[in-house]
């Protein structure tokens, strides 16, 4: 395969139509691969976005078959399901140290996941947890976010398979660019854009400092313009796309987080919303409220062709 860069295209809106060359492609990866799908519960979404995220190749349906196989042989490899299902005994602790989650919806139906990579201690953090612990949680998380996400396009009959991301830097330091931080973070993108490619929306950095603003002043030049339009700096942007009802009090939102723990509590939307979520950020239970494997995802149907 050519190694030739790939000159990007606007992406595709989640709820446009699936092309006649998507729908070869969909249909190429189903025969190529249909029992590790069926295994894994694929749903169509999940591989629209595989196909979409790698559509700028230059040979773009052997690569998106390339990385769903890729992507399948991981979840296998790590077992992806266990991890989904197993409590492990310091998650407690761990929401407590690295808090993330997610927190209501945009106005117009995205969920929100918001990381407080600043409040992190590296040190702290490398005391109590390995790489896999860290990966572990991860994994729990982006699985919970990409079910949720297979039910809402189910219950609205429209598609939606982006998110919109929140960092919250406010207090990050020196600390964070030793390997105790950066390392964890380099496999958590890693998997993210290879395993979990195509669910960014928008992405708010909130409470960056010098530091930050700096760095992002001298690589933004370099930086793809189509990505560089949906990362957006201050916490004066968030309210242009998300009421306050659904934000949580550290950034400036109204919600009834119970004690304010804010992505360690249920998520509660604010008297100025009033709009009710399914979103909960509790991760600490195997099974919700109903008893229903929270986790449990739309498999890929013998007919995949696109739903209006």
């Amino acid at each position: 395969m050519s190694d030739a860069k790939a000159k990007k295209t606007p992406r595709v809106p989640e709820n446009a139509p699936v092309s006649e060359k998507e729908q070869q492609t969909l249909d190429l990866i189903v025969e190529k691969l249909k029992p590790q799908l069926e295994k894994h519960r694929t749903s169509q979404g999940t591989l629209l976005r595989f196909v979409r995220g790698f559509k700028d190749d230059p040979h773009p349906q052997q690569k998106s078959l390339e990385m769903v196989e890729m992507m399948l042989k991981w979840r296998d490899e790590v077992n992806v399901e266990k991890i989904v299902s197993t409590i492990h005994p310091k998650e407690a602790l761990f929401k407590t140290m690295w808090v993330t989650g997610l927190h209501g919806e945009t106005r117009d139906g995205h969920v929100v996941y918001i990381e407080r990579l600043g409040m992190i201690n590296p040190s702290k953090i490398q005391k109590e947890f390995t790489h896999d612990d860290i990966m572990h949680f991860h994994i729990q998380m982006m699985e919970r976010v990409t079910a949720y996400k297979d039910r809402l396009s189910d219950e609205r009959g429209q598609r939606v398979y982006k998110q919109v991301v929140i960092l919250d830097l406010k207090g990050l330091g020196l600390s964070h660019l030793s390997s105790k931080f950066i390392d964890p973070m380099k496999k958590i993108i890693h998997v993210d854009q290879f395993c979990y490619p195509e669910t960014l929306l928008q992405m708010f950095v909130v409470n960056a400092g010098l530091m930050v603003k700096t760095a992002w002043a001298l690589a933004s030049p370099f930086v793809d313009p189509i990505t560089k339009s949906n990362i957006h700096f201050g916490n004066d942007k968030l309210l242009q796309y998300i009421d306050k009802g659904q934000l949580p009090k550290f950034l400036g939102g109204d919600c009834r987080c119970k004690d304010g723990n804010c992505l360690i509590e249920n998520f509660v939307p604010g008297p100025s919303d009033g709009k009710g979520s399914l979103i909960r950020s509790d991760t600490s239970k195997s099974k919700n409220d109903s008893g229903d494997d929270p986790t449990a995802r739309s498999s890929l149907s013998a007919d995949h062709r696109d739903k209006k």
